[in-house]
């Protein structure tokens, strides 16, 4: 019955997005596999990729805000521990592995081609770091002994080599995390408002951008996306060094692929698609794109703007040669994703989503980068 109840929210009555999901999947593995691209990818690099999308997308499912106020409807109802944990951990286990992890490991095996031992290792990977990402949310008390736990794992792909051995090391992890959570109490997934609130001193103006300010640093998974940017803003220059170094002129076309790149910053792209009520709020409010679209389009800008001066910083002290243009190209480009951003929100708002990694992984949020991705090459090309 707990069963259905989340299965039902989380892939429709019918499950009907489990089916759209399998055929994404299946077409986009039959689409690169049937271009007869190749490439070699180290077994550590696979279930590394694996195990870390799962995590991340099944921390971010258990801490979302919507699934705190459905589970406070669901405790007020006489509820078995066992049952609770176990059917909540499969739904949501279930859930990022057909929206985020298979879809992956499609193009992964596509490109790579099909290896059963490699298939099996994969399905045990997605299988531990569900049960780890729970553990690691629900173990206050051992937060830090399951992260330890899960960091052992990472360093068991890297040093063992032969698959039966990891093979072993899954499945003794998988049995420990199976026993750990049928001693788990269920309210243990329940965080109270108190823990995710602050009480906040009025003041006499207002101002959108302390708003703004105090949203984002208050929801630390937007925070923590943005960093992550920051750190792909650094790394990215590493990947265009071996260009520089081979003289290739294809580092022109390259550089400005990195402000599309830099651009997917999802969560402050969907500010007014996250909360409903600010919506609703903002369409009543009088002179609402003055008031509101405008501070959040410089918003999005200064966001923007933050990633690509670490990225031209990178670029200087690793490859140099920073120039004007470059700078003129960095605004420009920041300038042009903040638009677009701001229009999509205004007048195609995301709606009818169930959690918060629906709204995450929505396909709107490729429309910008893909745009910015394109007029890079255009002017990779032209450069």
């Amino acid at each position: 019955m707990m069963t259905k109840v989340f299965s039902k929210k989380l892939f429709g009555v019918k499950n009907e997005k489990i089916m759209r999901m399998l055929v994404i999947s299946i077409v986009l593995f039959g689409g690169l596999y049937l271009s007869g691209l190749h490439i070699t990818v180290a077994p550590f690099v696979i279930n590394l990729m694996t195990t870390a999308i799962t995590v991340g997308e099944m921390w971010h499912a258990l801490s979302s805000d919507d699934n705190a106020t459905n589970l406070k409807q669901v405790f007020m109802l006489p509820l078995e521990d066992k049952k609770f944990v176990f059917s909540y951990t499969a739904c949501l286990g279930g859930y990022v592995l057909i929206n985020r992890t298979l879809p992956l490991l499609a193009a992964i095996f596509a490109l790579t081609g099909v290896d059963v031992r490699m298939i099996a290792v994969a399905a045990l990977c997605v299988v531990n770091a569900t049960l780890l990402a729970t553990g690691i949310f629900v173990w206050k008390k051992l937060r830090v002994l399951a992260v330890l736990w899960l960091a052992g794992i990472v360093v068991g792909f890297w040093s063992l080599n032969a698959t039966v051995w990891i093979w072993a090391v899954l499945g003794v992890s998988i049995v420990l995390g199976i026993v750990f959570l049928m001693k788990t109490d269920a309210y243990a997934f329940y965080r109270e408002e108190s823990d995710k609130k602050t009480v906040i001193k009025g003041r006499k103006h207002h101002s959108v951008w302390l708003y703004f300010f105090r949203y984002f640093v208050s929801h630390k998974n937007y925070v923590m996306n943005s960093f992550i940017m920051w750190i792909v803003a650094v790394i990215l220059p590493f990947s265009f060094k071996q260009l520089a170094e081979e003289g290739s002129n294809m580092i022109s076309f390259a550089l400005p692929i990195g402000f599309a790149i830099l651009s997917l910053n999802t969560p402050i792209c969907i500010l007014l698609s996250c909360d409903p009520e600010l919506e609703k709020a903002v369409r009543f409010l009088p002179g609402q794109k003055s008031a509101f679209f405008v501070p959040y389009g410089f918003f999005i800008f200064a966001c923007n703007m933050i990633a690509y001066v670490i990225y031209l910083a990178s670029i200087q002290l690793q490859l140099g040669g920073v120039n004007a243009m470059l700078i003129v190209m960095a605004v420009l480009f920041a300038l042009v994703s903040a638009v677009m951003s701001v229009l999509l929100e205004c007048f195609f708002p995301i709606r009818g989503w169930k959690i918060e990694n629906e709204l995450w992984n929505h396909p709107r949020k490729y429309i910008v980068p893909g745009a910015m991705l394109l007029i890079a090459s255009l002017v990779g090309m032209v450069m």
